[in-house]
């Protein structure tokens, strides 16, 4: 599930890199003019980083509580053991 939605990701905001190509290619042949490649590329950028920032956030891993890193009692115990030989 994890790959499907990295890759959905991946796709979209490869779509909105080629239109933003897309706009500048408009821009060259004269089918808009320069209020117009400004808007576009504000359009296509925006939706990139709106894209990412998603992906960020959506993704993060779960982070354990505080303590669970701490070792629990009687495990000194045992590495003692371990170790002692």
């Amino acid at each position: 599930m994890r790959k499907i939605f990295d890759w959905a990701f991946i796709v979209l905001i490869l779509a909105l890199s080629l239109a933003a190509l897309g706009v500048v290619g408009s821009f060259e042949l004269g089918n808009i003019d320069f209020a117009g490649f400004l808007v576009g590329q504000a359009v296509c950028i925006a939706g990139i980083v709106l894209l990412s920032v998603a992906h960020h956030f959506l993704s993060k891993k779960r982070k354990s509580p505080r303590g669970a890193a701490t070792p629990t009692r009687g495990k000194e115990k045992y590495i003692q053991k371990k170790y002692s030989r």
